[in-house]
């Protein structure tokens, strides 16, 4: 019995919709990172390890601290504010290798993390800040970015031919220096934006949207380690992919 509800609550903080069965093929937890941050576990048991990338402008890197959303274990922290174009700028992300059971084509799947970012975070029209993705905006790809000056956030998803559905909140600032559980689920007829477990934007897709997103790395806190990266300035913890 104490098992079933220990599996009950991990089901409930790191997955949305708990009626697809879906499994982690990713998920990082952070607790195991130290200073300064090099590689990250896979606690998903599938070997999906992160590795951070950075530019080679002094103090660039992933940081490690303490507590993580939960007010225990470790997050990691993503380089401090700066100009997004300037070439002195500190750039660095973490990536994971392609993988097929990270490719979703048509399939249900789920991904996204918990952020804690605030102002700081330098949102302008021209410099977003990508969470978590696999992809690039000329391919297939999936991706949860806040994109909007309010701090708003939005999923994509994106076929081979780089054709767009997006799910955006519009009245919620993720950036609001406290822990939120941001998420994307893509279902059978719909893209949808999960904040603190309520649908805040919701796309309709058609079943057949195929998300092929082959030969591409997964990327956290950035899109790449250089010049206009999307740079995240902030914290997060447990990343994870469902399907």
């Amino acid at each position: 019995m104490v098992r079933m509800m220990i599996i009950l609550l991990v089901l409930a903080l790191y997955v949305y919709d708990t009626s697809a069965q879906q499994t982690q093929k990713l998920q990082w937890y952070f607790n195991s990172v130290s200073n300064p941050v090099s590689t990250v576990a896979d606690n998903s048991g599938n070997g999906r390890v992160g590795n951070v990338v950075k530019n080679s402008v002094a103090g660039a890197g992933v940081a490690a601290v303490i507590p993580g959303y939960d007010g225990g274990g470790k997050a990691v922290k993503f380089p401090d504010r700066c100009n997004n174009a300037d070439p002195t700028c500190k750039h660095a992300c973490i990536q994971s290798p392609d993988h097929a059971s990270l490719n979703p084509g048509t399939a249900a799947f789920q991904f996204g993390a918990w952020i804690k970012c605030d102002n700081n975070v330098d949102l302008t029209s021209d410099h977003g800040s990508n969470l978590v993705q696999k992809g690039f905006a000329d391919q297939a790809q999936w991706k949860l970015q806040i994109d909007n000056p309010n701090g708003y956030a939005s999923c994509l998803i994106r076929d081979t031919t780089a054709f767009l559905y997006k799910a955006q909140n519009v009245t919620f600032n993720v950036c609001n220096n406290v822990w939120n559980k941001v998420y994307c689920s893509r279902t059978a007829t719909s893209l949808q934006l999960i904040i603190n477990n309520q649908v805040s934007g919701s796309v309709a897709v058609p079943a057949s949207f195929n998300v092929n997103t082959a030969g591409s790395v997964v990327s956290v806190g950035a899109k790449n380690a250089k010049v206009d990266s999307d740079q995240y300035h902030g914290y997060m913890d447990n990343v994870a992919y469902l399907a």
